[in-house]
């Protein structure tokens, strides 16, 4: 597209492939045309890699590392002028890259929020996330210290710059909380951030093992993380109540949050135990 500034999309993957063909393919429906796509994998064994050669993935790299390591080869092997880092659960609305485009280019931003939905309310679990990301996408907190909101549609050329005021280690073994460290150190470096609204749909837990696996897993895995530099950050942060709860006039949806809240939480705590328990018997 002429004139137009090249987007790069990054989905990190890891057997992903129960998703990523519907990511894939809203990617390929965009008005947007020019972009280019980077997959980095974690050492998928279903056919995930497949998938992503069938929709022309313009780089494949693999990463067995962490989460955020596979972030940092996704966005230091980018040649957009902006890069947008995408989960293989997640799926672009058709105008998403062109109304980015054109937002960050007028107001001269650094970075952008997607507002996020769930792709199917069919289940009580996937109504409740419905609500939850309707109270934290309508009270609009951008601030990382009290927020969940996550921006990321980046200016290339700044995210690479905060990726380099990152410590090594860091990167090395982020996992769970990758995003929200990437966002805390960007609102260190710059307040100038936007939100596109009706952006994205989030594929999420639709049962309670689904549920418990993630959040199981996101507790276990945090604890190194957290046992790093973030520490007192994580501890301030991790699973709590919205802001702005109770105002306006979203009281059905506080109430969803508060549930699914503790429904989270309850694997999550449980993971981050059991793992602060297997290091101290392993020392």
């Amino acid at each position: 597209m002429k004139n137009k500034p090249l987007v790069t999309i990054s989905i990190p993957t890891l057997n992903s492939s129960n998703f990523l063909d519907l990511s894939f393919k809203a990617i390929r429906n965009q008005a947007y045309k020019n972009i280019e796509i980077n997959v980095v994998d974690g050492g998928s064994r279903d056919n995930t890699l497949e998938i992503a050669k069938k929709y022309k993935a313009d780089l494949i790299l693999e990463n067995r590392g962490s989460l955020m390591s596979a972030r940092y080869d996704g966005v230091m092997n980018a040649k957009g002028k902006y890069i947008l880092l995408l989960d293989s659960d997640q799926i672009l609305e058709k105008n998403t890259l062109e109304r980015c485009v054109n937002f960050i280019e007028k107001n001269n931003l650094d970075m952008l929020i997607l507002e996020e939905t769930v792709l199917s309310k069919k289940t009580i679990l996937e109504k409740l996330f419905y609500l939850d990301k309707k109270l934290v996408h309508s009270v609009k907190d951008f601030d990382p210290h009290t927020s969940v909101l996550l921006p990321r549609f980046y200016r290339r050329s700044f995210l690479q710059r905060v990726f380099a005021g990152i410590p090594k280690k860091i990167i090395d073994y982020a996992t769970p909380q990758d995003h929200a460290i990437l966002y805390l150190e960007s609102w260190k470096k710059s307040k100038k951030i936007g939100m596109i609204d009706k952006s994205l749909k989030h594929i999420e837990p639709s049962n309670f093992s689904e549920l418990w696996k993630k959040f199981y897993r996101w507790g276990y895995y945090s604890t190194k993380t957290n046992s790093l530099i973030y520490d007192m950050y994580f501890k301030k942060r991790t699973e709590r109540f919205r802001k702005g709860m109770f105002k306006k006039n979203l009281m059905k949806e506080s109430l969803g949050s508060i549930l699914l809240l503790i429904l989270k939480g309850v694997p999550y705590k449980i993971g981050n135990f059991s793992r602060k328990i297997g290091l101290k018997l392993s020392n």
